[in-house]
């Protein structure tokens, strides 16, 4: 293989999932040429407690949005050469709403996390010297979940317009 597209899932890389700080010897054993990251996601059966839902805006989604660019950022200083792409991405979903009544105001409350992530991304880009960027996306999520968002152009369309420079599909 070329490279691997890193799930940040291990929870090893973080500490817990309530404050997602980053765990500094994980990111010194990264050894694998890296392509793209991804970020925890909505469900996840093994590890329950890390579960990630962008149409959340809790604080603790927003933790988990600075610390998991965050580590990406230092991934990509640490070991640049293991680094595949000038400019890798970093794979989000866009969550999923409670019910289908609540699905107009999660994609609004996505739309915020989004506009977090393109200023947090930026930040970290600056902090870390703008040598490579990291180019977050919104991943189409699955279809067989309903309340996933994302499902169609027109929603993605809606999700990040405004931020079409900082965040891609």
């Amino acid at each position: 293989f070329d490279a691997v597209e890193l799930h940040l899932t291990d929870p090893r890389i973080f500490y817990n999932p309530f404050e997602w700080k980053v765990n500094e010897r994980m990111v010194g054993r990264v050894k694998a040429p890296i392509s793209s990251f991804h970020a925890h996601m909505e469900l996840d059966p093994l590890l329950k407690r890390y579960v990630f839902n962008m149409s959340d805006n809790s604080q603790k989604t927003r933790k988990s949005i600075r610390n998991q660019l965050h580590v990406a950022y230092k991934i990509l200083n640490k070991h640049p050469e293991l680094i595949t792409t000038d400019n890798p991405v970093f794979v989000f979903h866009a969550g999923a709403a409670n019910n289908e009544d609540d699905r107009e105001k999660a994609l609004a409350r996505t739309r915020e996390n989004i506009e977090y992530i393109a200023i947090t991304n930026y930040e970290l880009w600056v902090q870390y010297g703008k040598d490579r960027n990291i180019i977050p996306t919104i991943e189409n999520s699955p279809v067989d979940n309903q309340l996933s968002l994302g499902q169609t152009i027109d929603e993605w369309k809606r999700l990040i317009q405004g931020f079409e420079d900082q965040v891609k599909l």
